[in-house]
């Protein structure tokens, strides 16, 4: 069932965002991101991040073990909403655009790209995922990258203090 409302959940965004645009690549060290991969990550690196604050693009390797997929668009959410989301088996590259008011009361508006690498994950999907992680992030021109492990410690006050 919960597969079920992913997919529908997966299809509403897609509908939302207006069908396939961009288009399936290889990347120079031969991952494949595919077309829903490549459309939402250039929605939320476009200025959308602007419009809807506290967005995250959840993404994931098939099966496959070498192309990257579209998995989860979420709006208005924060940590805790991320981590509600995520499975303790299923590793996922989460790329979180939110708010953030600085020391001088400017407002900024950061992607940040985090790695989930949930220790109780099958050792072959953490080999896949480990293999990309730093292709994806230099794919998609994310400088602050940050490895999460346990969704106990994936905290707001721990995001905040290392963001």
């Amino acid at each position: 069932k919960a597969k079920e409302a992913a997919e529908v959940k997966k299809a509403e965004t897609k509908a939302k965002f207006g069908g396939d645009s961009a288009g399936e690549f290889v990347t120079k060290g031969g991952m494949v991101v595919s077309a829903d991969a490549n459309q939402m990550m250039t929605k939320i690196k476009s200025g959308l991040k602007r419009d809807a604050p506290n967005t995250a693009c959840i993404l994931k390797i098939a099966g496959d073990g070498k192309t990257l997929e579209f998995d989860q668009w979420l709006d208005d959410v924060d940590v805790e909403g991320i981590t509600e989301e995520l499975e303790d088996i299923d590793p996922r590259y989460i790329f979180y655009s939110y708010n953030k008011v600085m020391p001088d009361g400017r407002l900024k508006t950061p992607l940040v790209f985090i790695y989930y690498s949930p220790k109780s994950a099958p050792p072959k999907k953490l080999m896949e995922t480990t293999r990309w992680k730093n292709e994806v992030s230099k794919q998609f021109e994310v400088v602050k990258t940050i490895e999460v492990r346990d969704l106990e410690d994936f905290t707001q006050e721990w995001f905040d203090s290392v963001s």
